[in-house]
């Protein structure tokens, strides 16, 4: 542990202390932090996912990106209050790599991981497409996932070889390790994202080696490192991302036992009424597998 760590942890989160948090980032020069660039081609798809609010539908595209900043008041993973950013997931092409849609899911859902609980939880799945080419920011991998994607393996592999060939200035390469280590925390503390998120918005805002990124990608921590979720700044998804479509899930959830089912997907846009959907065809199959999940009531 040296300089740079030791005084990251004397702050306390609770007491949010921007300006000591703010002096230890700007006290390494901005072109001497390492950091890794990750790109997603145009043509390229990105999955969202929102619960349903009880009884209510999403029906306009609006609704389905990101929030209002007036709506984060907490800090996320990859956001400070009131800053809002667009969480969502994308495909990696190894082979046995877990779908997108499942990434998802795992992200957003608040019963998946309870094994007594019971219920229908509903929440709108909806695809955007890369119109222009995405420049992601990426920290190097410090935590051993249980179920690593290959890609998080050839990176770190490629990321350790190139330090050793490489003079990194030490202050900057242990800040970014040290927020790798934060990156990678799963925490519910209100103030737990406090140091990571800043970390994230003063990399994509303010130093100026990297504030012309779109975003920042990283491992899904609820998926053990299967998959890479990614947040955008807000004017990079205006510019850069196309609504494709969207569809109603369920998750049934019977104890140990769940099974997720698209319900319906959007047809077309309607300027005036916003999405039209229309259901999935019957499926014989699935009506099957859904009888062990009869009687279940839909917790929103």
């Amino acid at each position: 542990m040296g300089y740079i760590s030791d005084n990251l942890n004397k702050i306390d989160n609770t007491k949010e202390d921007v300006k000591k948090l703010y002096d230890i980032f700007n006290s390494i020069d901005d072109f001497k932090i390492p950091i890794i660039r990750f790109f997603l081609g145009a043509g390229e798809f990105v999955l969202r996912q929102r619960l349903n609010e009880k009884g209510k539908e999403f029906i306009h595209i609006h609704e389905l990106t990101y929030p209002q900043d007036n709506l984060c008041k907490h800090y996320g993973r990859a956001n400070i209050p009131y800053h809002s950013m667009f969480y969502c997931c994308c495909q990696t092409p190894e082979e046995g790599a877990i779908y997108p849609r499942l990434l998802s899911l795992m992200e957003t859902s608040k019963i998946l991981k309870d094994k007594e609980s019971k219920g229908i939880e509903r929440s709108t799945l909806s695809k955007w497409k890369v119109t222009q080419r995405l420049e992601l920011l990426m920290m190097p991998f410090r935590t051993s996932y249980a179920r690593p994607n290959p890609m998080i393996k050839q990176i770190q592999k490629e990321w350790e070889e190139g330090i050793k060939k490489s003079n990194v200035d030490s202050n900057g390469l242990e800040l970014v390790y040290y927020m790798s280590d934060e990156l990678a925390k799963d925490t519910t503390d209100e103030y737990g994202y406090f140091k990571i998120a800043n970390y994230i918005y003063y990399l994509l805002y303010i130093n100026n080696k990297t504030k012309n990124a779109d975003g920042i990608i990283y491992p899904s921590i609820p998926s053990a490192g299967e998959g890479f979720n990614i947040a955008l700044k807000p004017t990079s998804v205006d510019s850069k991302l196309k609504f494709d479509m969207a569809s109603l899930t369920y998750l049934y959830k019977n104890g140990e036992h769940s099974y997720y089912r698209i319900v319906n997907h959007s047809k077309l846009i309607d300027k005036i009424k916003g999405l039209i959907f229309e259901p999935m065809p019957n499926d014989v199959i699935e009506d099957i597998k859904l009888l062990k999940y009869q009687g279940l009531d839909f917790i929103n």
